[in-house]
């Protein structure tokens, strides 16, 4: 099984219920772990205690996953975590200055956040995708109107008095409500627009990074209110909020499942070049997706390929692809997850995905195509 290793850019790949989202799922909950720990929201002693990290896991629905037998390493930017003998290990890795990341995990459920509105209470939904629902209120919220996409030249607003999503653009006599709108799009404004309201946001933090020393004065305050056996969980969890305002983010680390759900290939394309300007906007940020896609695989492989080829035809290469899209060799790792296993597909010596991971699939139509073509006696 090759390692997993932590980069810009993180791709999975591989046949539904492969394992994918659950390894995405494991990365954004382990990024949220360390968060807390460095934000002071979590104490060590607390989830060190047998069998927690099982439940901690509830958030994304894989507690249930473990096994006695299971074991997890994970190495972060402050602390190491192994989980063994249903035992979770925790070393602070001993850095004194440390930055806060922004953890945002996007579901592929994202769909029905288009199609309904005011369900987001509603139990039986994945607090996964509860804390994802009040992420896109607050885009919706703050952008309102004429936000354009990336696909199709349109743009989304919002009525924030009726509660009420659209889609229009110019060539259109009447906007379109997104409840009534083709599911590709109900599919990309979930994602694309909290994605660029929390790039943008953060962006704007990281000009101004927190100093050390209010950094120990609010996880001082912080360790009070976690320590504090008279208050309550509801009391702390609101205080503890409160706090969280006053801390920075530095980047954004952006988890989300099959960004090319429901939409044309060349809108696939064109919202995966979106996404990596974003990401691209700060050498901090990572983007981690699933996908079951080749059109994304490709696209990804250019924006790697023009990143490469830029250390030698800047101003060539900057005419086919604009500079705020390339990938540096060595900022993206993808995997294929195959019988349980992880398979590094970077190629070792062009240090692009394999091209016969991207075509194994049309290779395999095209054989049955070409088996049919046997016994066609018109050609």
């Amino acid at each position: 099984i090759d390692e997993i290793e932590i980069t810009p850019y993180i791709v999975f790949i591989g046949s539904q219920g492969s394992g994918k989202s659950t390894l995405a799922k494991l990365l954004s909950s382990f990024e949220w772990l360390e968060k807390s720990l460095v934000k002071g929201n979590l104490n060590v002693k607390k989830i060190v205690r047998k069998n927690y990290l099982p439940k901690f896991f509830e958030f994304h629905r894989i507690s249930n996953y473990f096994r006695e037998d299971t074991e997890i390493r994970y190495e972060g930017q402050y602390y190491r975590f192994k989980y063994q003998n249903e035992y979770l290990e925790i070393t602070d890795l001993q850095i004194e200055t440390k930055q806060i990341s922004k953890v945002i995990y996007i579901p592929a459920e994202r769909n029905i956040l288009s199609i309904f509105n005011g369900l987001k209470n509603i139990q039986s939904y994945p607090q996964s995708l509860r804390a994802f629902w009040e992420m896109y209120d607050e885009f919706c919220e703050t952008f309102g109107d004429d936000f354009p996409l990336p696909i199709d030249y349109m743009n989304f607003s919002y009525d924030r008095l009726n509660k009420i999503a659209w889609i229009k653009s110019k060539s259109m006599y009447h906007p379109i409500r997104l409840t009534e709108a083709a599911s590709g799009y109900q599919s990309l404004i979930p994602l694309y627009g909290v994605s660029h309201y929390l790039y943008n946001i953060i962006n704007k933090q990281a000009e101004s990074p927190i100093e050390n020393d209010l950094y120990r004065k609010l996880k001082s305050e912080v360790n009070k209110i976690v320590n504090n056996e008279d208050l309550t969980e509801e009391v702390k969890s609101i205080m503890l909020k409160n706090i969280s305002l006053r801390f920075k983010y530095s980047h954004l680390v952006n988890i989300m499942e099959e960004p090319e759900l429901n939409l044309y290939p060349a809108s696939q394309k064109s919202e995966i070049e979106a996404l990596v300007k974003l990401n691209n906007s700060n050498p901090k940020n990572r983007l981690v997706i699933t996908t079951h896609s080749p059109y994304v695989l490709t696209t990804f492989n250019n924006l790697l390929y023009a990143g490469m080829l830029a250390l030698q035809y800047p101003n060539e290469i900057e005419k086919i692809i604009t500079k705020d899209l390339w990938i540096e060799k060595g900022k993206l790792s993808a995997f294929e997850i195959i019988d349980g296993k992880v398979k590094n597909i970077i190629d070792k010596e062009t240090g692009l995905i394999q091209a016969e991971m991207i075509d194994k699939i049309s290779n395999h139509i095209n054989k049955d195509f070409e088996s049919l073509l046997e016994y066609d006696k018109s050609l």
